[in-house]
């Protein structure tokens, strides 16, 4: 496996990782672009398993890809956590960490 489409595999990660960390729309979109570019080098590239340097990439490249991929999963769970918090807040149901209800009296 080239080391050149490793340093390009685990750069674009690192991107994407900051990407998604930033929180932005357009940066995360840029690099996803790169990911998918940087997987499409990956094609066809045999070898791997022989050289004990390159698998040691693989794996630091496979650690990256399991942040990313948890980092997608917690941003994913975030609006459905607003949602739920909002929907009980329209319902009158009140977090137990509040101190007024909705009516603006304090609750006991």
């Amino acid at each position: 496996m080239s080391e050149m489409v490793l340093d390009r595999l685990i750069a674009s990660q690192e991107s994407l990782i900051a990407a998604l960390d930033g929180d932005e729309a357009e940066a995360i979109e840029q690099a996803l672009t790169g990911f998918a570019e940087a997987i499409g080098g990956l094609k066809g590239v045999a070898g791997w398993r022989d050289a004990p340097s390159v698998v040691t990439r693989v794996t630091h490249a496979l650690q990256l890809a399991e942040a990313a991929r948890i980092r997608t999963v917690y941003l994913a769970d975030r609006p459905r956590r607003q949602i739920e918090r909002l929907t009980a807040a329209g319902s009158g149901r009140v977090a137990a960490g509040l101190a007024y209800g909705r009516n603006g009296m304090m609750r006991a």
